[in-house]
């Protein structure tokens, strides 16, 4: 099996500099631009099943590359709680440690009043991850998540050999490729971003 996973476009939140969470904002101009980049550098790959999270932005980004897709809870992004919403720069003064945990150089730790920790959003991604080979053994897929989502499920992969996942990035629309042979889920690489020259 193999599959794709891809961050949304560029948002008006992204641009605004506000953290987003399980909340949302529209893609902007340069977003919708990213989408299209994605698409035509999917394009070759016949995916068997499009995944989708449940988030506006993933979903719009997710239309131009395939109309029919289902809808996913699993890859919603990372809950920032109390913490959704505000300019990063605004957080930074509330508490000057939320950036790093923001970043996931702590993965076990929270940023905000009832929100969640990097490593379980690992957890979901590994419910994500079980699910899938359970059910398309042999298949190309595609998912439209999140930034925090893909550090979290590339870091699970990785057996979480480092402290922090931070240095797992992905600009907009940028993606990764994982395959599932032999009971075990391997990078083949991820943050690819080739694409987006011109629309970073």
């Amino acid at each position: 099996m193999k599959v794709i996973l891809a961050r949304h476009g560029q948002t008006i939140w992204n641009q605004q500099g506000r953290l987003q969470g399980r909340l949302n904002s529209d893609l902007t101009d340069q977003g919708k631009a990213q989408a299209d980049r994605l698409a035509t550098e999917v394009k070759h790959y016949r995916f068997a099943k499009v995944y989708s999270s449940p988030a506006l932005r993933c979903m719009e980004t997710c239309k131009v590359i395939s109309p029919d897709f289902e809808v996913c809870d699993l890859l919603q992004e990372q809950n920032f709680g109390s913490y959704e919403g505000l300019p990063l720069h605004d957080i930074d003064r509330r508490d000057p440690s939320a950036r790093a945990i923001i970043r996931g150089e702590h993965p076990h730790q929270k940023a905000g009043e009832n929100s969640e920790s990097l490593a379980e959003v690992a957890q979901r991604a590994s419910q994500f991850l079980n699910r899938l080979a359970t059910h398309h053994q042999d298949d190309t897929l595609l998912a439209i998540t999140h930034g925090n989502f893909l550090k979290a499920l590339i870091w699970l992969i990785h057996a979480q050999d480092k402290t922090s996942a931070s240095q797992y990035t992905h600009f907009n629309c940028a993606y990764s490729e994982i395959t599932y042979s032999n009971n075990e889920w391997t990078v083949s690489y991820w943050g690819k971003a080739s694409h987006l020259i011109g629309v970073l």
